[in-house]
Formats: C-alpha cells, sequence, structure tokens
C-alpha cells in the first residue's frame, strides 16, 4: 500500500482536497501533505480541489497517475488570490465616424495602449501630439489611422496621440496592424501603393510615388 502526497504554497485560508472523488484532507499550512488512505500498486489516483481557501484559487499540478510501486510525493498545488475583474475604461478616437473599424488592432506596453483605425478617412499627413485631438476632415477615404492612449496621473486614460502616415492616401488601410515596444510604435498598411524597394531613415519622409498597388508598408514611430 502507498500514499499520496505532494506540497501546498501559497496557501493563507483552509483548503480541502480531495482523492478520486471520495477521501477529503483539509490543510491550513503550507508544506508537504499526504492523504491518509492508502492505494495499492497499479491503482489510481486522482486529488482535485474541493473546497478553496476563502479568497483564493488554488490549481493542482500532476495530480493524476497510477500508482506504479511507490509512494507519491509530487503533487503540487498552488494558492493565489483570487482576481475579479472590473471595466476599467472605454476607450474611443475623438474624432469617431462610421466605419472607421477603430479597434481592428490593438498593442500595449505598459501604460501606453496603441489603437489601429484602419479605415479612418482623414488625409492629414502629420503626426497630433495634442491630447485628445484627431482630425476631423475626411479627404482620404480609408487611408487609416493610429490611436495612442496614456494612463495620467490620476489613473485616467486619456488619448495621448493621432498617428498618420506621413503620405497618407485612400485606401492605404493604416493601421490595419499595430505593435508597440517601449518607446517604439509599429504600423502596417497593407495597401500603400508606392513602389520605393529601400527604407526610408529620414524622419516624416514616406515615398509619394504610386506604382505597386497595394504592395504595402510599415511605418516606425518614436517617442523623444
Amino acid at each position: 500500500s502507498y500514499t499520496v502526497g505532494g506540497s501546498v504554497s501559497g496557501l493563507s485560508g483552509t483548503l480541502v482536497l480531495q482523492n478520486n472523488g471520495g477521501e477529503d484532507l483539509t490543510l491550513t499550512s503550507n508544506g508537504s501533505f499526504s492523504f491518509g488512505g492508502c492505494i495499492q500498486a497499479g491503482e489510481v489516483y486522482d486529488v482535485t480541489v474541493k473546497t478553496n481557501p476563502s479568497g483564493q484559487v488554488c490549481h493542482v499540478k500532476d495530480n493524476q497517475g497510477t500508482i506504479a510501486g511507490g509512494s507519491v510525493t509530487d503533487i503540487t498545488v498552488q494558492c493565489d488570490t483570487d482576481t475579479n475583474w472590473v471595466q476599467d475604461a472605454y476607450l474611443k478616437a475623438s474624432n469617431a465616424e462610421m466605419l472607421d473599424f477603430f479597434g481592428r488592432s490593438v498593442a500595449i506596453s505598459g501604460t501606453t495602449i496603441v489603437v489601429g483605425a484602419y479605415a479612418e478617412d482623414s488625409n492629414q499627413t502629420t503626426i497630433t501630439n495634442t491630447d485628445g485631438s484627431a482630425s476631423g476632415v475626411n479627404g482620404a477615404s480609408a487611408s487609416g489611422a493610429v490611436y495612442v492612449f496614456k494612463r495620467d496621473g490620476s489613473g485616467d486614460w486619456i488619448q495621448d496621440a493621432y498617428l498618420k502616415a506621413s503620405n497618407a492616401e485612400a485606401g492605404d488601410y493604416f493601421g490595419y496592424s499595430v505593435a508597440i515596444s517601449g518607446a517604439t510604435i509599429v504600423v502596417g498598411a497593407n495597401y500603400e501603393d508606392s513602389n520605393e524597394t529601400s527604407i526610408t531613415n529620414v524622419d516624416g519622409s514616406a515615398s509619394g510615388v504610386n506604382g505597386a498597388t497595394e504592395s504595402g508598408a510599415v511605418y516606425v514611430f518614436k517617442a523623444f
């Protein structure tokens, strides 16, 4: 006959484990544990959580198997604080309009969120760094835009920047994909039409020659 047990960590209350749906074991402290009952070689064991501690959720690992000729001592139980989610914010573009598809792409890094709206229609070709501002002039259908949000000192989210391609044109889909790492944002415009085949490292510059329909382009933005 062999015993089944292991170790528990993170426990701050009363945990009840159960083996094979019948034998209960109550634990109130961290460390090793073992069920009192014995199991014969060749029989199965299945340790589950019957009752979680108040305010905690416990997860069991390596909890199932067949007794192979020795006691089981490697079951691990990790107890963590139970998390309650709340809706912290509701983000909208400051120039929100029908069919902009704001939110098609989203990325986050720390306290900065980047949101793409690839069908936004502004013909603006500059970056707006004024909080909460974005163009309301629609002169380039589905040119696309990207919005940068940050958490302010009071913990509220604000629109920190409005990004547009320096060669923004209709149907470019700028913002169809976005990514952020630290102070660098990358934006994909998979329908951009330039036939340029080289990288432009001049700040704020991009080709305005359309010779390759929907060849696509990627724009890199940095904060300083």
